[in-house]
């Protein structure tokens, strides 16, 4: 099992009560928009945050993860925990300069059945995210690794 922090790279909350899929699919049903005025506009997403691959709604439990500018080894060891259905939501510190995901994570994602991620950083490989049939929100794009 692994543990809430890692050493030196980041850290993810690996246990967490998870809301049943079908709340996560009711949700997915109605706007980013609609869903931050019923929360008092709070937990809404920074406007630099774009959608970069995908369609569709992205909705289901939150994998939090918190990691150095530029380092992505908790975001794999986050896969390690990920359940089917989550969504990696990744603190990359607003860090544009590399990017911390790519097609290569996105096929983990997919085997582990992680749905998609929002990262704030960049990422890579969007066509190929998108291809995944991943939703991927991210602060930029880049093909720095």
């Amino acid at each position: 099992m692994l543990s809430g922090t890692l050493s030196g790279s980041g850290q993810v909350v690996p246990d967490r009560p998870r809301p049943a899929r079908a709340l996560a699919d009711r949700l997915g049903a109605f706007s980013a928009s609609v869903i931050g005025d019923v929360l008092q506009r709070l937990p809404v997403m920074d406007s630099a945050m774009v959608r970069v691959a995908g369609h569709g709604p992205l909705a289901g439990p939150a994998l939090t993860v918190l990691t150095r500018a530029g380092d992505n080894l908790a975001i794999y060891h986050a896969l390690e925990v990920a359940q089917p259905g989550d969504v990696l939501v990744v603190s990359g510190r607003a860090d544009i300069s590399r990017a911390l995901m790519g097609d290569l994570l996105g096929e983990l994602m997919v085997a582990v059945g992680v749905v998609g991620a929002v990262i704030d950083g960049a990422v890579r490989d969007v066509e190929g995210l998108a291809e995944l049939g991943l939703v991927v929100y991210a602060r930029a794009v880049t093909p720095a690794g």
